[in-house]
């Protein structure tokens, strides 16, 4: 190809960049939205129950927001539901209930032998709320504690004279014959 013909293929080219790249930029970020032609729906019933699409005059839906906070004295548990906190607690103070276990409703409460109280829930579970001294905070901070129930599992026990022996676990101790 020779240079006569070389400089106005180039040129030609260069002019299709630029025009390629100026439609390109004005339909960037600053561009007008796309509309789509609003369809009535044929059943009168969908009507309500489809949003109208969002134009450029009105703004998008916005979310509800955050769930409430729990309200002071309170523990909120994973299913949502407000108990009072136990142990003086006065802090709102949300329950951490261990993921791999399902939630278990609350079914009473108790008062442990060292007048700790505890509530019980359905599943055999127990939960409390109770002030601690956390040394990073330098103050006495609410905490939560759930105790869940778990299948009993014997343990070894070495003996002093160097034997061991298999300590049952509850409900294990009987014989089979």
């Amino acid at each position: 190809m020779s240079d006569s013909m070389r400089n106005p293929l180039l040129l030609v080219i260069a002019l299709a960049g630029c025009a390629g790249g100026y439609f390109w930029l004005r339909s960037g970020p600053g561009a007008a939205p796309a509309t789509t032609p609003e369809v009535a729906p044929t059943d009168p019933g969908v009507a309500a129950a489809v949003p109208a699409p969002a134009t450029a005059n009105t703004p998008p839906a916005q979310p509800a927001g955050p769930p409430p906070a729990p309200s002071k004295g309170k523990a909120i548990y994973p299913d949502g539901s407000e108990h009072p906190a136990l142990n003086g607690v006065e802090e709102p103070i949300k329950v951490a209930w261990p993921g791999q276990v399902p939630f278990s409703p609350i079914v009473g409460q108790f008062v442990d032998g060292d007048g700790l109280q505890w509530y019980r829930h359905e599943d055999g579970s127990q939960s409390t709320t109770k002030m601690t001294w956390r040394k990073d905070l330098g103050r006495n901070a609410a905490m939560t504690l759930v105790a869940n129930p778990t299948k009993a599992t014997p343990v070894l026990m070495e003996e002093p004279d160097g034997k061991t022996r298999l300590i049952p676990g509850p409900g294990d101790d009987k014989k089979k014959n």
